[in-house]
């Protein structure tokens, strides 16, 4: 499985992605599917400030759209940000 994987503190400069074996429950543990983590908010914030990430967009709807934007996001069929262009 890929993990991203730090052994000091710093930027996206210290993280190692690498593949490592899946790891094997033992009994009384579950082993639980992960689709996404983050580091804390203010860390997120800078990094996206700084374009060193940036966040996956799904879809864009105008903002008349608004409510098949919000039924997407409630059937669960998206894969990053809805947003909404109110331009």
């Amino acid at each position: 499985m890929k993990v991203a994987l730090f052994h000091q503190h710093g930027g996206p400069e210290v993280l190692e992605y690498t593949d490592v074996p899946r790891p094997e429950p033992k009994p009384g543990e579950a082993l639980i599917r992960l689709r996404a983590a983050a580091l804390n908010r203010v860390d997120v914030m800078d990094l996206i400030l700084d374009g060193e990430l940036k966040p996956i967009v799904d879809r864009t709807y105008p903002l008349k759209d608004a409510a098949p934007a919000q039924e997407r996001l409630w059937k669960q069929e998206n894969f990053g940000k809805i947003r909404l262009d109110i331009h």
